[in-house]
Protein backbone atom coordinates (compact mmCIF):
# COMPACT_ATOMS: atom_id res chain seq x y z
CA UNK A 1 0.00 0.00 0.00
CA UNK A 2 1.02 3.76 -0.44
CA UNK A 3 0.47 6.25 1.88
CA UNK A 4 -0.53 9.55 -0.08
CA UNK A 5 -0.59 12.60 2.15
CA UNK A 6 -3.05 15.72 1.56
CA UNK A 7 -2.24 19.29 3.09
CA UNK A 8 -4.90 21.88 2.97
CA UNK A 9 -3.67 25.26 3.01
CA UNK A 10 -4.92 26.02 6.30
CA UNK A 11 -2.17 24.42 7.87
CA UNK A 12 -3.82 20.56 8.52
CA UNK A 13 -3.05 17.36 6.89
CA UNK A 14 -4.81 13.99 6.10
CA UNK A 15 -2.73 11.09 5.43
CA UNK A 16 -4.40 8.24 3.67
CA UNK A 17 -3.18 4.84 2.85
CA UNK A 18 -3.99 3.71 -0.49
CA UNK A 19 -4.16 0.39 -2.43
CA UNK A 20 -4.52 0.40 -6.62
CA UNK A 21 -5.40 4.02 -6.74
CA UNK A 22 -8.32 3.35 -3.85
CA UNK A 23 -8.41 4.64 -0.69
CA UNK A 24 -8.93 2.60 2.07
CA UNK A 25 -8.47 4.46 5.22
CA UNK A 26 -8.30 8.06 6.32
CA UNK A 27 -6.86 9.61 9.19
CA UNK A 28 -8.53 12.83 10.74
CA UNK A 29 -6.82 16.02 9.80
CA UNK A 30 -3.63 17.04 11.91
CA UNK A 31 -1.38 20.03 11.73
CA UNK A 32 1.02 19.13 9.02
CA UNK A 33 4.14 19.47 11.53
CA UNK A 34 2.60 16.10 12.89
CA UNK A 35 2.60 14.60 9.70
CA UNK A 36 5.62 12.05 8.57
CA UNK A 37 6.09 12.89 4.91
CA UNK A 38 9.12 10.92 4.42
CA UNK A 39 7.94 7.24 2.63
CA UNK A 40 5.38 9.43 1.45
CA UNK A 41 4.39 8.37 -1.95
CA UNK A 42 2.90 11.90 -3.10
CA UNK A 43 1.84 14.98 -1.12
CA UNK A 44 -0.78 17.00 -2.84
CA UNK A 45 -2.22 20.37 -1.97
CA UNK A 46 -5.42 20.83 -1.81
CA UNK A 47 -8.18 23.79 -1.80
CA UNK A 48 -9.17 26.17 1.05
CA UNK A 49 -12.04 24.13 2.69
CA UNK A 50 -10.95 20.69 2.51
Amino acid sequence: MQRLVFVCRHGSAKSVLAADGFAVGALRPRPVADVDLRGAAAVATLPPGC
